[in-house]
């Protein structure tokens, strides 16, 4: 499985977990720059809601990670799941990250990395005592 983990925090080298290929951006238009050039054609795609654009979009995003999702959803219809990833995250951003199409909300101070991906590899299977969505 490939995952595409758009984060400022991420490790700059892609990285293989427990049969995962994780692949990471440090900024949005780097994310669009892998998947527009087929560099990179992800099953999932982790979003950090505070992440630089680096030249997405023209409008600045005080939430890009937010607007992110909203493109990805629209872009490819589904095809790809998409998670949220945050540090922080009010009820308010929360609701922001659902409605834009994330799965599934996890904060960085309460998930680790190795969590997110158990998750996508098997979202179904996920623990039901989890109460980051």
């Amino acid at each position: 499985m490939d995952v595409l983990w758009v984060d400022d925090d991420s490790p700059q080298k892609p990285k293989e977990l427990e049969g995962i290929h994780v692949t990471a951006a440090k900024s949005i238009g780097e994310a669009e720059f892998l998947l527009k050039t087929g560099k990179v054609e992800p099953q999932w795609i982790i979003v950090d809601l505070i992440v630089p654009q680096d030249g997405w979009d023209d409008r600045w995003h005080a939430v890009p990670g937010v607007e992110y999702l909203k493109y990805l959803k629209e872009e490819y219809g589904g095809k790809i799941g998409l998670v949220a990833f945050g540090i922080a995250i009010s009820s308010r951003k929360r609701a922001q990250a659902k409605a834009a199409g994330a799965s599934k909300i996890f904060e960085k101070t309460q998930t680790s990395w190795l969590e997110v991906l158990n998750y996508v590899a098997n979202p179904d299977a996920f623990s039901v005592g989890v109460t980051n969505d």
